[in-house]
């Protein structure tokens, strides 16, 4: 479609045409950000994320590794992503809540900006786990 991203067709074959189900459980689990251009009732999905999936995915079919090692390695990886995307929720929250005027939404962007925030941190703390998990399996 274009240079950034896909419809949702597109995403599905470059995925290797993996049912919609589970593209869209993808998108609803944050692997695959999603964008509805303005004035437009078109979904578009980011081909950054669908390229690395699907590379992601070539990589597990030609090296089916399961070693402790590299399934904490994959974890880690993935937690990482996740307290990143946390973090960026958390950003966007707290500029929304700059812009609103409304003392209800404001509470309400308050509270979900602060779960984001505690999102991150459960989320720093748990690659931290990890990496400390990695590290006692290398010396093993």
């Amino acid at each position: 479609m274009s240079d950034e991203y896909y419809t949702a067709k597109e995403a599905m074959k470059r995925l290797g045409g993996i049912p919609a189900v589970r593209f869209y459980n993808l998108v609803r689990q944050g692997y695959i950000r999603q964008f509805v251009p303005p004035e437009s009732r078109i979904r578009l999905y980011s081909k950054e994320d669908v390229d690395r999936l699907a590379e992601e995915q070539l990589l597990n079919q030609t090296q089916a590794d399961t070693s402790p090692e590299t399934l904490l390695m994959k974890a880690y990886e993935q937690a990482e992503i996740a307290y990143s995307r946390a973090t960026g929720i958390s950003l966007h929250l707290h500029f929304a809540q700059e812009c609103v005027t409304d003392e209800a939404t404001q509470a309400t962007l308050t509270d979900l900006t602060e779960r984001a925030k505690q999102a991150s941190k459960l989320l720093e703390g748990l690659q931290f786990a990890i990496s400390v998990l990695i590290n006692q399996t290398k010396e093993q």
